[in-house]
């Protein structure tokens, strides 16, 4: 069945209502439900409304001939189905592990210790100042000191953490950039007071051999 008339019909059919029984209980002729049930006529929707309510069915149901599944009701989930879900899990968090470039691998409401899984952040600037962060190397982040200018900072932006070197412009200007000037596209220039963004200040660097 796909026209809503036909389910009417069949359903009318299972519990013995004639037209008459239906167009009394609607609130209409029956001359006027025939032209419904022929489709010469279209009800409106609380029309319709009467006759699922009649028939003692749903209004999705009748125009969709499903039935919406019982909100009150849990769904089912196998064993194997629940299994197949972790394993999948378990895969993609692995994947974003590998593919990340920081990974937090200790962390308690004082501090982050990071590990550089696949990147390199060296500044290749010559400099007495210049700062490295070697692949694999361990950084150790500290959220309760407040930062200070030159600072590297595990800074959250748009979702994701990554390490900037912190220099402000002005009072209320700052210039976020990662280390390795090959990353200069992913500089981030940011307005407002450095604390609201910034989780972090970091106080140690150590070396994996």
């Amino acid at each position: 069945m796909t026209n809503w008339t036909d389910r009417v019909k069949s359903k009318a059919q299972e519990q013995n209502l004639k037209n008459v029984d239906i167009a009394r209980a609607v609130g209409c002729t029956e001359g006027t439900y025939s032209l419904w049930m022929s489709g010469a006529r279209n009800p409106k929707l609380n029309n319709k409304i009467a006759i699922a309510d009649v028939l003692g069915v749903s209004i999705h149901w009748l125009e969709t001939g499903e039935e919406l599944p019982d909100p009150k009701t849990l769904p089912y989930i196998s064993l194997d189905k629940a299994s197949a879900f972790f394993d999948e899990l378990d895969e993609r968090r692995q994947q974003v592990l590998s593919e990340s470039a920081i990974c937090i691998i200790e962390s308690d409401h004082k501090s982050f210790l990071l590990r550089m899984e696949n990147d390199t952040m060296v500044n290749q600037t010559p400099s007495d100042m210049a700062i490295s962060i070697p692949k694999g190397a361990k950084v150790q982040v500290d959220t309760v000191i407040a930062p200070e200018p030159g600072k590297i900072l595990l800074i959250e932006h748009d979702g994701e953490l990554s390490l900037r070197l912190w220099n402000p412009i002005s009072k209320s200007q700052h210039s976020l950039r990662f280390i390795n000037r090959l990353y200069g596209t992913f500089d981030l220039n940011y307005a407002g007071d450095i604390k609201d963004i910034y989780k972090g200040t970091a106080v140690g660097v150590s070396f994996l051999l």
